[in-house]
């Protein structure tokens, strides 16, 4: 029964409330079970996700793994850059920029185009 409460995350208080027992007592009597039931359960979860993984039925198992594990993202990365990768002058970013607001029209008729 401790371990059973203990590996879903129960407070020690909790638990012996359960018991009927003094928190004091739990904890003398069943000092290894408190301190190992977390491990235990993340073993399990992380075994079990490992197999999910590794059945290719699972994608997410696998994103999920690689993200955690192997430090795989989703951020996607964009530069402006001038010519010959230095610096983009801020003159040139805001002609880009007011190009850009010429060549569409707004999507909303309330929207005001951009201006630099």
């Amino acid at each position: 029964m401790v371990e059973a409460l203990a590996v879903c995350g129960s407070p020690q208080a909790s638990i012996a409330r359960v018991l009927g027992i003094d928190a004091k007592t739990l904890r003398k009597h069943f000092r290894d079970v408190l301190d190992t039931s977390a491990d235990k359960a993340d073993a399990q979860v992380a075994a079990s996700l490992f197999k999910m993984a590794i059945s290719g039925k699972s994608a997410a198992a696998a994103i999920f793994w690689m993200k955690a594990r192997r430090g795989w993202s989703e951020t996607n990365r964009l530069e402006h850059t001038g010519p010959g990768g230095a610096a983009l002058p801020i003159d040139a970013a805001r002609a880009l920029l007011r190009n850009v607001a010429k060549s569409r029209p707004p999507e909303d008729p309330d929207e005001t185009p951009l201006t630099a």
